[in-house]
């Protein structure tokens, strides 16, 4: 005889965790800068056409730093016999029998952490299958997956065509340093991509862009 109503409770002990969206560190740096040439500035004051040429350059820029998002542990099918429907058994978690990062270097570089062939971001053995018909132990976003850097850089060049027109010319790059960010790892408990980091966020885009201002 299984005791539901012990069962249930140490379910909903287990559901007080992290939000999705706790991102406990974030910071958001932007900056523009106009360049000191050209007409009525204080390198290249020439007028005319070299003044054309070299004024009205501006530089701009974002940087967002931020540590990652918590996940949680999924199990899959109805290992509890509750039912297929949403919020029971695609929620249902594995119970915790170890140490999560027993083994585990994190202070290791990601692509050594559940990229690289053999490696793990967790450690997939301090988790199990719950015995049939319970709920697993393992608490609501238990893990933080991994941190996020990125910086947007673009270049804008302001041309006044007359008293009532200027052209911008832009140059635009996203994600600059081509920086990697790596998505959570695997979730789903008992599926070889567990713990395995398998996608990552786009890599450096480049594009132009020209506009009349009237």
């Amino acid at each position: 005889m299984v005791d539901r109503t012990s069962t249930t409770v140490c379910e909903f002990g287990s559901d007080k965790g992290l939000s999705a969206f706790d991102v406990r560190q974030r910071a958001v740096f932007s900056y523009n800068y106009e360049l000191p040439f050209g007409p009525g500035k204080s390198f290249l004051s020439q007028r005319g056409a070299v003044g054309k040429l070299v004024g009205g350059w501006q530089v701009n820029g974002i940087t967002a730093l931020q540590t990652g998002p918590p996940f949680t542990l999924n199990t899959v099918g109805d290992n509890a016999n509750i039912g297929t429907g949403s919020g029971s058994s695609n929620n249902q978690r594995p119970n915790l029998v170890g140490d999560p990062y027993s083994g585990i270097d994190k202070s290791a570089p990601i692509q050594r952490r559940g990229v690289d062939a053999g490696t793990f971001y967790f450690n997939r053995a301090a988790y199990a299958m719950p015995p049939l018909f319970l709920l697993g132990n393992v608490g609501k976003n238990t893990l933080i997956g991994p941190g996020f850097q990125n910086w947007d850089f673009s270049v804008f060049k302001n041309t006044s065509m007359g008293e009532r027109a200027t052209t911008q010319f832009r140059a635009e790059f996203f994600n600059i340093l081509n920086r990697t960010s790596f998505a959570i790892p695997g979730r789903l408990y008992a599926t070889p991509t567990l713990g395995v980091i398998t996608a990552a966020g786009p890599g450096r885009i480049i594009q132009f862009g020209l506009k009349v201002v009237f």
